[in-house]
């Protein structure tokens, strides 16, 4: 995804593309509802989202999940099968895990009304380097 470079400065939530900084952003995962929920908003057209961390856990019953671009409905994971009580943590990876279709927003897809949650950690990347 995200070719690393020589950082420009040791900015504690920032990666660098060359002179290019891409803040780390902030997200949690919060939904109880059997469809698609929005987990991260839509960047400006042609930038794209891509996942650096993540952290999920799951409630009551069994359910599966994957995370996808929310108009295309691109899937940007596989699906995840989660126990009751369960946990998923993927650790952070500056390249980044997954990324969504540019210009989209990012959802989280639930097969179950479970209640689930955790945190998100994503840079928007711009045009010339996604």
């Amino acid at each position: 995804m995200l070719q690393g470079t020589q950082p420009v400065s040791a900015a504690v939530g920032v990666l660098h593309y060359g002179m290019t900084q891409l803040p780390a952003q902030y997200a949690p995962i919060a939904s109880s509802q059997a469809s698609a929920k929005t987990i991260a908003p839509a960047p400006p057209a042609g930038w794209t989202i891509v996942v650096l961390a993540y952290s999920i856990t799951n409630g009551g019953t069994a359910n599966t999940w994957n995370f996808q671009s929310h108009t295309t409905t691109t899937v940007a994971t596989g699906i995840h099968a989660m126990p009751i009580n369960g946990s998923i943590v993927a650790p952070y990876c500056p390249a980044g895990l997954f990324a969504c279709a540019p210009g989209e927003a990012l959802d989280i897809l639930l097969t179950g009304a479970t209640a689930v949650g955790g945190e998100l950690t994503y840079v928007i990347v711009p045009p010339s380097i996604s």
